[in-house]
C-alpha cells in the first residue's frame, strides 16, 4: 500500500503559478486559500463568456487516477456540444483530497 504526503500550501500554489504562466493554451488554474472565493463562479462565467462546454468533476475524497478518468469520460458523453465552441474540464479539488488523491496523476 502507498501513502500520499500531502504537499506544503505554498509549493501547490508556487505549482498553480507556474503552470499558469506556462505558454500552453486553455490551462488555468483557479485557486484560493478557502472555500466560498468565487473559483467556481470565475470558472462558469468564463465558460459562458467563450461559449464553452463545462464538464465538472467535483474531486472529494480518495479516488485512483482510472475512477477520474471514468468520471470525466463519463461527464463528457454527457454534454451537446452541438452549439460550442469547445469543451472545458474543471477539476473541482476539495480540501479532503489532500492525504487522498492520487498525486502521479
Amino acid at each position: 500500500m502507498t501513502t500520499a504526503t500531502p504537499l506544503p500550501v505554498e509549493e501547490l500554489r508556487q505549482i498553480g503559478r507556474d503552470i499558469s504562466s506556462c505558454t500552453l493554451p486553455g490551462v488555468c488554474i483557479v485557486h484560493s486559500a478557502g472555500a466560498g472565493a468565487g473559483k467556481s463562479f470565475s470558472i462558469r462565467s468564463q465558460c459562458a463568456l467563450s461559449n464553452h462546454q463545462r464538464v465538472h468533476v467535483p474531486v472529494n475524497g480518495a479516488l485512483s487516477g482510472a475512477q477520474l478518468l471514468t468520471r470525466i469520460s463519463e461527464q463528457i458523453s454527457a454534454l451537446d456540444t452541438s452549439n460550442s465552441a469547445g469543451t472545458m474540464l474543471h477539476l473541482d479539488l476539495s480540501s479532503s483530497v489532500r492525504s487522498n488523491f492520487d498525486f502521479a496523476l
